[in-house]
């Protein structure tokens, strides 16, 4: 337990005097002010009876009766004069001296009492006061107060509990640990969402870090009250799609789209919050129905579909789905709004209607509530998708290919060519990149996984390095091949083999092939029995300077330390610790982030001895002082934090081991 967490339940309780015969005047606590020794420590030296009591001090001729020697002028004056101030304001009395407890005006012990100081001294200070957004259902609710409270089972929090777990680092993005604030602030994809929803509102788009950060800024924005209680619940609406969508990639089998989160997001709120009420109590808007949205989108996808179907040449004309098209106009909308009855139009065509006096709908003639607008951002993207994908296709037909006609030139050349050659090998990566469904294709091809495999084989290292770019982009954008490639000894051998290389390239391809498909526990104790581990001390501890390499390195070693396989490799080479303490602050903040979380695995979560010696050997104890200074996240700031308490019990003082030489450490 940490010593500032410790309760003296003697300090709470206070003597109270009586007769002051059994009430040491010095020694002991019997003024509100405190220990009178330290209140006037000069008296104290003078007193030749330290231990003389309230009641014989008071009785004497004077205070300085018992001194060794007269008070001299100017400190010791003032403090006799003070001293006797305080004493003629005590009053004994006929009855015994007695402790009290201070906590109570009575003086009477409570357990009420006790608990609220216990209560404040262990219990997590709360700053902010629990929001809950009535329009929103409680399970909203209730992510949100989690999210406050950071009570989520993310990666992070469950290694906290001392639980093994296969990694520790964001499933979504693969860039960062796991924590409450990383996946709903400072993820990539959240903060693309966030964007979106600024964007969406009209309102000005800001970085934030953590829900404190997010209540300050939200309190911050210019605009009506209801309005922000919406805005409010469309974020909670946003965390809740979000930790569902984390959910469903970790334990689905089937990845799941991430565009939907923001589409699902808008769907809700029109569904939720019906009218909006702003100054002068005008209604502004009635987000479109959710029943009458999934008429309109189930009715795009399935002209889509038969657009796919009637898909020919060029020369054929472009089939638009109908709602797709202006009711007023009957051309593509290119910014659809919707009415307060929920039919949508394109922006010029209805202002136009508006503008020339009339009150009502065009479509259902049905008389306006309100004649504002609602952008219908569902609606845009399905346009913009198919535009994309057709319209756009069409007329770059002839700088463009087709997947279907590529596909067959790919198994042409992987059929006919009993090792596939370089530029197979990047075709079939620009093919996998263009589409997930690509990638699918390429798995269930016959044979394909076969032949990439044998490139690895070869003697060739640029072959070699082909075929792992190749393993690594399917793996990447497929799970099914992630789990091919990951349950292949053979194959992670191989790319094991390409970091040992002398080639930058090879080496970088190696480590990124190897960081995609080690995801699994498996994985990563078959990467520790290969030798990984002992690799990456090596290139730590080389001459290493490729920036891109060390921060591959480092990633890799941050992986495999997630496992109790890894944390005891790593402890048990001599240059893992201490290669990964020299790279801090060196290379770049991806860096030293990995090297951090390393650090903190094998000092924090391991406490192995021989790793936190080797720390504190190479100056580890300042470095982290220094990375705490520097524009690290929350959470690498907290590893820090926890670091520097379990390395002090190694070091004589807090800079025992500073040297001069860590001084000239340059961030990046």
């Amino acid at each position: 337990m940490d010593v500032s967490d410790t309760i003296l339940i003697v300090t709470i309780f206070r003597l109270k005097l009586g007769n002051g015969e059994n009430t040491r005047f010095w020694v002991d606590h019997w003024h509100e002010g405190g220990v009178l020794k330290d209140l006037f420590p000069r008296m104290y030296a003078l007193e030749s009876n330290k231990n003389a009591t309230v009641s014989s001090k008071l009785n004497a001729p004077s205070l300085d009766f018992s001194f060794r020697r007269k008070v001299r002028s100017g400190i010791e004056e003032m403090q006799l004069n003070s001293l006797t101030e305080l004493s003629q304001l005590i009053t004994l009395v006929p009855c015994e001296d007695r402790y009290v407890w201070s906590l109570e005006s009575d003086g009477v012990f409570s357990v009420a009492s006790i608990r609220k100081v216990i209560d404040g001294n262990r219990l997590q200070d709360v700053s902010l006061s629990t929001r809950w957004v009535k329009s929103v259902p409680i399970k909203v609710n209730i992510i949100a107060w989690k999210v406050k409270s950071n009570a989520l089972p993310t990666r992070f929090n469950i290694s906290r509990r001392g639980m093994d777990i296969d990694s520790i680092v964001c499933p979504i993005c693969n860039a960062g640990v796991e924590s409450t604030n990383h996946i709903f602030f400072q993820c990539v994809l959240v903060r693309q969402i966030m964007r979106k929803i600024s964007h969406w509102w009209n309102i000005d788009y800001l970085e934030v870090n953590s829900y404190e950060e997010w209540r300050v800024w939200l309190v911050s924005i210019r605009i009506q009250s209801k309005l922000k209680n919406v805005l409010e619940g469309v974020y909670y609406g946003l965390w809740w799609y979000l930790w569902n969508f984390r959910n469903k990639l970790l334990f689905d089998k089937k990845i799941p789209d991430k565009a939907l989160i923001f589409d699902n997001l808008v769907s809700s709120v029109g569904q939720i919050y019906r009218f909006v009420t702003m100054v002068k109590n005008k209604t502004i808007t009635s987000f479109f129905k959710r029943k009458n949205e999934e008429q309109q989108v189930q009715g795009i996808d399935d002209e889509i579909q038969e657009s796919k179907r009637q898909k020919g040449s060029t020369s054929e004309p472009v089939i638009v789905p109908s709602f797709f098209k202006c009711p007023i106009s009957m051309d593509v909308m290119t910014s659809p709004v919707s009415l307060s009855t929920g039919v949508t139009y394109d922006r010029v065509s209805i202002q136009k209607w508006l503008e020339a006096g009339h009150n009502t709908c065009p479509a259902t003639m049905q008389v306006l509530q309100s004649t504002d607008v609602v952008p219908n951002l569902t609606l845009r993207r399905l346009i913009r998708v198919w535009s994309d994908s057709y319209l756009l296709r069409r007329e770059n037909h002839a700088t463009t290919f087709d997947n279907e006609l590529s596909l067959e030139e790919l198994k042409d050349l992987i059929i006919n060519q009993e090792y596939m050659s370089l530029s197979t090998l990047n075709n079939v990566v620009s093919f996998a990149k263009s589409s997930r469904e690509n990638c699918e294709l390429l798995v269930r091809l016959e044979g394909f996984f076969a032949k990439v495999m044998n490139m690895l084989r070869q003697r060739s290292l640029e072959g070699k390095t082909s075929a792992a770019r190749v393993l690594e982009t399917l793996a990447a954008l497929d799970t099914e091949s992630r789990r091919l490639v990951a349950d292949d000894s053979v194959t992670l051998a191989e790319l094991y083999s390409l970091t040992m290389s002398h080639d930058v390239t090879a080496v970088n391809a190696g480590l990124t092939a190897l960081i995609t498909v080690a995801t699994s526990r498996q994985t990563k104790k078959e990467l520790v029995r290969l030798g990984i581990v002992k690799t990456a001390g090596k290139m730590l501890a080389g001459p290493e300077k490729s920036v891109s390499v060390i921060e591959k390195v480092l990633k890799l070693l941050e992986m495999v330390s997630t496992c109790t396989e890894g944390r005891t490799a790593i402890c048990e080479d001599e240059n893992c610790v201490s290669g990964a303490v020299n790279r801090l602050m060196k290379v770049s903040p991806a860096a030293t982030e990995h090297a951090i979380c390393v650090i903190w695995s094998v000092c924090y979560m391991s406490r192995d001895r021989t790793a936190q010696e080797a720390a504190v050997k190479m100056n580890g104890l300042t470095k982290i002082l220094l990375v705490m200074q520097s524009n690290v996240s929350s959470l690498v700031r907290q590893m820090c934090g926890e670091l520097v308490k379990v390395l002090r019990v190694n070091s004589k003082s807090c800079l025992a081991s500073y040297e001069t030489r860590t001084t000239h450490i340059m961030p990046y």
